[in-house]
């Protein structure tokens, strides 16, 4: 007979992370039964129809029945849930059910976490620029990087380790605080520079290589917009380092010679270029290479290289342009005196 490691579980929001985690949780059998809460009934109906949950569990004096609670939903209804489980967890006549979440935030206000003792952050390096419950993927967790913080239970980080253990992730630990900067560096800080330079991005190239580089601009903004707002410290640290960055590049193009000079990146960034050659840069060759500037003024942040073992793929989607400075350079300083006006119409644009 099966020893689950828990065995009742309710996820909080069966999105594209709550419900890949209720997958990879069913996938290897790690509870008994799996009970979900999400405003989403489409999503609780399909994901019950697949039997990946055993059913629809509303927050009430009944989650006191659950061994773990799961919280998945957006960072804005954090303080929602906390108080609506602080609500309903009576520690004086119950165990203290153990509480984590899977945001993308760590540093919370103590008096948030005080609600609820027994109370693990997590943080899963995995994700889409998709969203919802029909894109969740059992493997979605898969040889990723699973940050654990906040924690003061040894027997409960005990249990949570060994969940994330069995669906193939690999644990990180890290305090709240730095946590948040390093992911306000590798992880927001990315997501919020394809959203701001967007507007200068090719709608659609022919080649997979340029494409995947500009993936995070189709990210969902509404789930983003909490993750800026919640780090912003973090974020508007390190942007001034790329601003600065990039007015640099900027002042740099006006007397423009070679882009040998020009160009430089540590070896480290850089990926192989499959199948690409500077014929594929003709088309939209000025916001490419913008996006590559704006990429290279990010990398030449100097704790960039201090967080790299943190990075997950967004980073290295978002990074791989920086390949682009091993082509041949007389072909790249050639498309780049072409298009020059145009690159710098874009600089202004964005400068205004």
């Amino acid at each position: 007979m099966k020893n689950f490691i828990v065995d009742k579980i309710l996820i909080l929001g069966i999105g594209l992370i709550g419900g890949s985690f209720a997958k990879a949780i069913r996938k290897k059998n790690i509870a008994q039964q799996i009970f979900a809460y999400d405003q989403d009934l489409d999503a609780i109906d399909l994901a019950s129809k697949q039997k990946i949950i055993d059913g629809f569990a509303p927050i009430d004096n009944n989650v006191v029945d659950f061994d773990l609670i799961v919280i998945a939903c957006p960072l804005k209804d954090y303080q929602q849930i906390f108080q609506q489980l602080a609500n309903h967890l009576n520690i004086k006549h119950h165990k203290q059910n153990l509480v984590i979440d899977l945001g993308s935030i760590k540093n919370f206000d103590k008096k948030l976490l005080k609600q609820i003792p027994n109370f693990i952050g997590c943080h899963p390096i995995a994700g889409s620029d998709k969203s919802g419950y029909l894109h969740a993927d059992s493997d979605l967790f898969f040889q990723k990087k699973f940050i654990i913080c906040n924690y003061h239970n040894l027997d409960s980080v005990k249990i949570v380790k060994e969940i994330i253990k069995n669906i193939g992730a690999n644990i990180i630990e890290l305090s709240p605080s730095s946590h948040d900067e390093i992911y306000a560096l590798t992880s927001h800080l990315p997501q919020f520079l394809s959203f701001l330079c967007a507007e200068f991005s090719p709608k659609k190239h022919h080649h997979e290589f340029i494409n995947n580089a500009f993936r995070l601009d189709k990210s969902n903004p509404e789930i983003w917009s909490d993750i800026f707002k919640l780090n912003e410290k973090n974020l508007e640290f390190f942007y001034q380092d790329f601003f600065n960055n990039l007015s640099d590049f900027k002042e740099k193009l006006k007397s423009f010679t070679t882009s040998n000079q020009l160009l430089s990146v540590n070896n480290s960034f850089l990926q192989e270029l499959t199948n690409l050659n500077i014929e594929d840069l003709k088309q939209d060759f000025s916001q490419i290479f913008f996006r590559l500037l704006v990429v290279l003024s990010y990398l030449k942040i100097p704790k960039i290289k201090d967080y790299l073992d943190y990075s997950g793929s967004g980073f290295a989607d978002f990074t791989s342009i920086a390949s682009l400075c091993q082509l041949n350079h007389l072909d790249l300083d050639s498309l780049i005196k072409k298009n020059l006006p145009e690159i710098n119409k874009i600089f202004d644009k964005f400068f205004e």
